[in-house]
């Protein structure tokens, strides 16, 4: 049996922005849209981008006039474009052209902003299991499996599944990885809660050629490489850039994928309404309230020391809450920010709130 750590990262709630005790907005708001980078270096822009990433470094760097506004994932950059609380998202395009994919409100802008070289992270030292990988890293690349990786996983595609993948009969060990799983299309969970995407699969094929047993290790992307050093992971694939500054704490594989540094902006002369629900959320507002929660989750805990006198309300799978939120059998939905993202992008008059309500980890056996 696997344990595999799965990160409540962001809880958001859901609502249909149908409520008859919320009144519907006076105006809608027309704010200026971006075309092109030169205007994102004018004074007084605010750009999104995920904290310690590259593109934070290249943000501070070369848009000097721009203020950063930080985020945790691409799905909180998503939802301050949509609201106009920003102008632009600078990220890698493998994740933006899949978030686009679910937002076509958003577009990416045509001039590439800079290059990035993903590798796994391993412990300095680790010579040996460095050398193994970078073996399958020119294998995958040679026997076409990381051009069937990126055909199924990079191109916008919300439909790819991952592919049954026979593991060792007698595995000579086993590593642990440490993945990102709120970070689509290279790391996220299915409708089954499982880990998949481009990093995952890769992760798993990894450990097949290298005859391991693995586990995956899911967590912040700020915890990961001090997971690693601190000896918790002995990997990490998690979309990581290489960088100078990384490379002082960590080693680096060969680079087993690459990707553009985007800008991703709101189509021309998109309307932007404001929600018929508040954006912020209040715990008075689920007094008495019936809220979904998933079976055999701590939602219903994490609910219930937010908002004591909500009602939590069980369901087996996501498509029971969709359909039970649709027919106002429940007020809300609490899950997390890539699920209500793409709920939220799928099902029109779906709203999530903010702020985010609890960032705790949480284990489950598989």
């Amino acid at each position: 049996m696997k344990r595999l750590i799965i990160p409540v990262l962001i809880i958001l709630f859901i609502l249909t922005g149908c409520d008859d005790n919320k009144s519907k907005p006076e105006n809608n708001q027309r704010i200026e849209n971006i075309t092109s980078i030169a205007q994102l270096r004018e004074p007084g822009r605010r750009i999104g981008v995920p904290i310690g990433s590259k593109g934070d470094t290249v943000l501070r760097t070369e848009f000097l006039n721009a203020e950063p506004i930080y985020s945790k994932t691409p799905a909180e950059g998503c939802i301050a474009l949509l609201t106009g609380k920003i102008d632009a998202y600078l990220y890698t395009r493998n994740e933006l052209t899949y978030a686009i994919s679910l937002n076509p409100d958003l577009y990416l802008l045509d001039e590439v902003v800079a290059q990035c070289e993903l590798a796994m992270g391993l412990r300095i030292g680790e010579d040996e299991l460095l050398k193994k990988v970078n073996t399958v890293v020119a294998k995958f690349y040679e026997n076409g499996i990381h051009e069937e990786m990126s055909e199924r996983w990079l191109t916008g595609d919300l439909n790819a599944r991952m592919p049954e993948i026979e593991q060792p009969a007698a595995p000579e060990g086993k590593i642990i990885i440490g993945i990102c799983d709120e970070n689509p299309p290279t790391g996220f969970l299915d409708e089954n809660r499982n880990p998949t995407g481009f990093d995952i699969e890769y992760a798993i094929r990894l450990a097949k050629e290298l005859n391991m047993e693995y586990e995956f290790t899911s967590m912040i992307w700020d915890a990961l490489i001090p997971s690693l050093k601190s000896g918790k992971v002995d990997l990490i694939i998690a979309n990581l850039t290489v960088t100078e500054e990384r490379k002082e704490a960590i080693a680096f594989s060969d680079v087993y994928n690459t990707s553009d540094l985007v800008m991703m902006a709101r189509k021309p002369d998109i309307v932007i309404s404001e929600s018929l629900v508040p954006t912020e959320y209040d715990p008075k507002d689920l007094s008495g309230k019936d809220v979904a929660v998933v079976t055999g989750m701590i939602h219903d805990k994490i609910l219930l020391a937010q908002a004591p006198d909500a009602n939590p309300m069980y369901f087996n799978d996501l498509d029971s809450i969709v359909l039970a939120l649709k027919n106002k059998q429940v007020y809300a939905v609490l899950t997390n920010s890539v699920q209500g993202t793409i709920l939220s992008a799928k099902h029109p008059g779906f709203t999530m709130l903010t702020p985010v309500i609890s960032s705790e980890n949480v284990g489950i056996a598989v």
